[in-house]
């Protein structure tokens, strides 16, 4: 817990000097040094200039005019709340802990529109252990503020790697508030945790599937291969409403859409300098079809498997009737090693027609990657081909403890 509080401590920093200083930028377009000319107790002019200094990393300027801007602010607007948060930030700086705490306190109970006064108090409830409290401020400034959620969205989901304020988060969220979709969208591939956002989605009941499209969540799919440990991504992939376990173990099952769905668990197409992948399911059944350009090598297509320890036979039907000029093309598996990061695998040619290898998973190989590779012609031509009746079929049972792959028929 106290790990977890440093942690989301720095987040509210972090975000409170984000939100200064996008509310310093929009300030200087309207010249508050100016408006002080003519105006030198005019409030909203005081508290933008004593933003602008309150970001610098030097806090000498803010300490040398936050008093006296606040209190002069206050002449004319005796209800401003960024100007008492602003009198509250100094006397927390200066040591006055408990006359800062006062004037925080004053602020958001004269608005709950200030976003700085708002984190604060969220930070000093996750403190105090009071989450449900903590929720309501950042809801607060979420419904009323959409200008800064970006920010605020930062310190939510920093903080959801608490688990207690985890369970908070998620029974508030499944009343469905009107910032929840746009949470979501912004943390896929923000967050630092993945396993920790995609855990606190399977938690929200129902599940937001109605708020997340499935490439959406084919990205937190993809965020977990690369960042946590392989089993993660099943442990999601599976709590998906409309998940199919067959999908774990082959490349494809015959269901219409099924196995494009969700990459790398579904297969993931590739487009770049290298090639372009394609792929349909057109009487359910899956087709990939490439274009290789010329002189590059590349992948097109990929899928995550979990196959269990044991000897395979791989098979499939290649078209490569567009693949001249030496352009190739091959099926490469690996071995997951930890997120990210794979072994170097075993490639095997594809021929035209059909095309049978056997395929030995090791009793250390988790998971898999069975990726489509190509390699350009050596003319100016583009290069394509088409891959279908991909089957993974199971021999025997384990018999080595590493991966090996074997070509045994073509």
């Amino acid at each position: 817990m106290i790990r977890n509080t440093l942690v989301i401590g720095g987040s509210i920093a972090l975000a409170l000097l984000a939100w200064q200083q996008s509310a310093s930028a929009l300030a200087g377009k309207f010249s508050p040094a100016q408006a002080l000319r003519f105006d030198p107790s005019l409030a909203s002019a005081l508290v933008n200039v004593t933003e602008s200094a309150a970001i610098k990393k030097d806090k000498s300027q803010f300490l040398g005019i936050a008093r006296h801007n606040a209190r002069l602010a206050l002449t004319s607007d005796p209800l401003s709340a960024a100007a008492i948060r602003q009198l509250g930030q100094y006397h927390l700086w200066t040591g006055e802990r408990e006359q800062g705490r006062r004037l925080f306190m004053l602020s958001a109970s004269l608005s709950r529109r200030d976003a700085a006064t708002q984190l604060w108090i969220f930070e000093e409830r996750v403190k105090a252990n009071q989450l449900d409290l903590a929720m309501r401020s950042l809801d607060a400034v979420l419904r009323t503020q959409p200008e800064v959620r970006g920010q605020i969205f930062q310190v939510l989901g920093a903080t959801l790697a608490d688990t207690k304020f985890r369970k908070t988060f998620v029974r508030y969220a499944s009343s469905r508030p009107a910032w929840l979709e746009e949470f979501l969208a912004f943390s896929i591939g923000t967050v630092a945790q993945p396993k920790v956002f995609a855990q606190t989605l399977v938690a929200i009941r129902p599940f937001p599937k109605d708020l997340l499209t499935d490439e959406q969540l084919g990205l937190i799919m993809t965020e977990l291969v690369n960042k946590s440990p392989i089993e993660d991504a099943r442990a999601f992939y599976v709590r998906l409403p409309d998940a199919d376990r067959r999908l774990l173990t082959a490349p494809d099952i015959g269901k219409p859409g099924a196995a494009l769905k969700y990459p790398p668990m579904g297969w993931q197409l590739f487009s770049d300098s290298n090639g372009q992948g394609f792929g349909s399911a057109d009487g359910g059944r899956l087709t990939i079809e490439g274009v290789a350009f010329p002189g590059r090598r590349g992948t097109i297509a990929r899928k995550l498997l979990y196959l269990e320890p044991g000897t395979y036979q791989w098979s499939g039907k290649a078209d490569l009737s567009g693949m001249r000029d030496r352009a190739m093309a091959s099926v490469r598996l690996v071995c997951n090693t930890g997120p990210g990061t794979w072994t170097q695998g075993s490639l095997f040619r594809l021929s035209e027609g059909r095309n049978s290898w056997q395929i030995q998973v090791g009793t250390d190989c988790k998971a898999q990657m069975l990726s489509i590779e190509t390699l350009g012609s050596e003319s100016q031509n583009e290069a394509t081909l088409t891959l279908s009746e991909m089957k993974i079929r199971r021999i025997s049972p384990a018999t080595a403890s590493s991966t090996a792959s074997k070509k045994s028929g073509a």
